[in-house]
């Protein structure tokens, strides 16, 4: 049986319940009361279809935007505090990507004070000293588990390049936005859940009404046009809708690009695989570079599958390198991140350019950074308009 998202906005209500009547693990949506999830065999989805007003949608299982990945030993906290004086940081790694595209200098204008950078990912292992109690805003989780437990230390990697702070002397690196506050959004990065935490995201901001900028490191791992179970994926998808409605309320949303290039063709540029909402207008997309800020060979190239003519993807690229913090360990990646680390920086700098426009429209905002990228001689359906550059950047 393969899963879907079946919209019934259009269907009368005694098809919508029928059809939740003939489904498995139906997953109903608080928000949508014309849509579920559920798993239908082939057969009853061609009946359905044929019958009713009901819309099927698969519910499309995606990937975290990393690469296989070469990895140092790895230091615990308690090894790594005696490995070394509390005076040292981690290098190179994180602190000096963070150097690189200019967030120290731009902390004397804005650190992500007030704002939120909710997490959409595996969870983020809250014990570690980067993420001190005042950090931990709250969170959510796809299976009602703790939402700052984080199995596969993804979601962790990520939340600590957007605003993991150092201020106990233990705490080894800093992130982009070192006073935003963060929430861990636990995901099994299946789009029914997903959009389950975006829902709980609006909640959250009808609470407080303060910015939350929304930071997504999965997509699709393909080569081709994504499908799943043989059903393409298409812009009128439910995923899409629920996207749109976060970036109306002026909550800017970025992605990752995608590690779907060819690595064996590292100067081709076709096809384009920046796949589906990871390449909508409405995004903020960001490809990865490496210390030299030269593309990685496996960072999806653009214009974009869904992007508009006028807004092509990638946006900007970030660098993304050496020492960072997977789980609770210090880890030294040789090869990169994925661009999973690099769409974390950008909602980094969107804290901090929130922090001092609250009310700015988000495609305002993917403007000035665009505008105030450091240009580098790549092209530019590689990097967009150029490296972020926070100092410039923030106002």
């Amino acid at each position: 049986m393969k899963g879907w998202l079946v919209d019934g906005s259009l269907a009368s209500r005694q098809e919508f319940v029928a059809a939740q009547k003939l489904a498995d693990g139906v997953r109903c949506f608080r928000r949508r009361p014309h849509w579920f999830a559920g798993r239908f065999d082939d057969q009853t989805v061609v009946k359905l279809r044929a019958t009713s007003d009901l819309r099927f949608h698969p519910d499309v299982q995606l990937q975290p935007c990393t690469t296989p990945r070469r990895l140092q030993p790895k230091l615990s906290r308690k090894w790594f505090r005696s490995f070394c004086n509390t005076n040292q940081l981690v290098s190179p790694g994180l602190n000096e990507v963070v150097e690189q595209i200019g967030a120290p200098q731009a902390w004397s204008r804005a650190t992500g004070s007030d704002t939120y950078i909710a997490i959409v990912d595996s969870g983020i292992n809250g014990l570690n000293l980067e993420f001190p109690a005042w950090k931990k805003a709250g969170g959510w989780s796809y299976d009602n588990s703790f939402p700052w437990n984080d199995s596969t230390g993804h979601g962790t990697m990520c939340a600590v390049i957007a605003a993991g702070c150092p201020r106990n002397p233990l705490a080894k690196l800093c992130g982009v936005a070192p006073d935003a506050l963060l929430y861990s959004c636990k995901t099994d990065y299946q789009s029914s859940t997903i959009i389950d935490a975006y829902d709980w995201i609006q909640d959250q901001h009808d609470q407080h009404g303060r910015p939350i900028i929304v930071s997504n490191s999965f997509g699709f791992e393909t080569t081709t046009p994504p499908e799943e179970d043989g059903e393409p994926v298409t812009p009128d998808h439910p995923f899409v809708v629920v996207l749109r409605e976060l970036v109306a309320r002026k909550l800017p949303v970025v992605f990752a690009a995608g590690n779907n290039h060819p690595e064996n063709k590292p100067r081709s540029r076709k096809p384009d695989r920046i796949w589906a909402w990871n390449s909508l207008p409405e995004v903020f997309t960001v490809a990865e570079v490496d210390r030299k800020e030269r593309v990685r060979p496996y960072s999806s190239r653009g214009p974009g599958q869904w992007a508009s003519a006028s807004h092509p993807k990638p946006d900007c690229a970030a660098p993304a390198f050496g020492w960072v913090l997977i789980q609770d360990q210090y880890s030294k990646v040789i090869e990169g991140w994925g661009t999973s680390g690099a769409a974390p920086q950008a909602a980094g700098l969107l804290a901090m350019l929130k922090e001092q426009r609250p009310d700015f429209e988000p495609a305002v905002l993917y403007q000035r950074i665009r505008d105030k990228a450091r240009k580098v001689p790549q092209p530019w359906n590689c990097v967009g308009s150029g490296i972020l550059d926070c100092w410039h950047a923030v106002y």
